[in-house]
């Protein structure tokens, strides 16, 4: 499930071969266009609503939480476009929003500041929420898990959707001076071979470790692991992908 290549071609590609329709709504009916992709998210988000309450699902880890209830969780909702369809689906209205409204006033500061620090308190509690479900007496409610599953993508993605927007439009300066840094350049030029990459890295480290050790926080981020992924997806982007678009553009030209 959590494989980076399956994990696009067994459903995020489904939603991507919608999109052009989708799309092609927003462009031929316009406003009534939007009111249909939310009619749509609406949909998907009751089917989150609905299918965690009937089948005991959770969309966060909890304390003792089985990994039958897990599982299941990937099955009846995880993995389904339909239920992934609601954050997909704010990601297209942004480009959309980001692609008509290319003229934008800055001089509202204030009015941008309190949309922001919304979209920011947003954010905390998706993120920080649930924190109850981290200590060793919890107990697990359907219905709690049912509300989170299908209101966390709206704010969670409506927080994103605001951030991306904002700092394209220059109105939120402390994203945009750590969105825009310069070094962050490198990375975008190898992020697809990092993609790549990575879980062969990750298996391999797993398929040779014979021991059980003692959890490190230095564990979450393993120093030489990472110098790996980044060493093979520059080599990659260098010998591969760099070659290959340059191939691409020369034929096409």
């Amino acid at each position: 499930m959590c494989l980076t290549h399956t994990h696009q071609v067994g459903i995020d590609m489904q939603l991507f071969l919608i999109t052009p329709f989708i799309v092609s709504l927003l462009y031929k009916f316009g406003r009534k266009g939007v009111y249909i992709i939310v009619f749509l998210s609406a949909g998907s988000t009751a089917l989150r609503f609905w299918s965690i309450v009937k089948y005991n699902l959770s969309y966060i880890v909890h304390f003792g939480i089985p990994v039958s209830r897990m599982f299941r969780t990937a099955d009846y909702s995880y993995i389904l476009p339909t239920h992934r369809a609601t954050i997909y689906f704010s990601g297209v209205l942004l480009a959309y929003t980001l692609r008509t409204h290319k003229s934008f006033s800055t001089r509202s500061k204030g009015r941008h500041l309190y949309i922001g620090i919304i979209m920011y308190i947003l954010g905390f509690l998706t993120w920080f929420g649930p924190f109850n479900t981290s200590f060793r007496d919890y107990k697990y409610n359907r219905w709690e898990a049912a509300f989170y599953g299908a209101v966390a993508p709206i704010t969670w993605g409506t927080t994103i959707a605001w951030i991306i927007f904002s700092t394209e439009k220059k109105v939120n300066g402390l994203f945009e001076y750590i969105l825009t840094w310069k070094y962050f350049q490198f990375f975008t030029k190898i992020a697809y071979a990092v993609y790549l990459v990575q879980f062969p890295v990750f298996f391999y480290n797993v398929g040779i470790t014979r021991h059980v050790g003692e959890f490190k926080h230095s564990f979450m981020l393993p120093p030489g692991e990472l110098s790996i992924i980044l060493l093979l997806a520059t080599i990659l982007t260098l010998c591969v992908e760099l070659p290959f678009q340059n191939i691409f553009r020369v034929y096409f030209k």
